[in-house]
């Protein structure tokens, strides 16, 4: 069963990057009492979790991810104003 999961989360890297997504979403909104871990948080530990699955994605889907990730705008506040890019 763990064998066939991880034939087909190697065989299509997007299946897995949305089930890290997925996970990270779900395991952010669990509450133990008044903490909760947050999507960032639950991302990260769902890709860890993926991780040890022995899964892992090409260059290619690592390069595109990182570069959605860190060429996203970004709205930048200044003195209470918006600097334009939210109108």
């Amino acid at each position: 069963m763990l064998e066939a999961n991880r034939g087909v989360l190697q065989g299509h890297p997007e299946i897995a990057f949305f089930l890290v997504l997925g996970l990270g979403y779900l395991f952010g909104k669990i509450a133990l009492g008044s903490f909760k871990l947050g999507a960032v948080t639950g991302t990260l530990l769902a890709g860890v979790l993926v991780g040890q699955l022995g899964v892992t994605l090409p260059n290619e889907v690592k390069r595109r991810c990182s570069l959605v990730t860190t060429r996203a705008p970004v709205p930048v506040l200044s003195r209470g104003r918006s600097s334009g890019f939210l109108r």
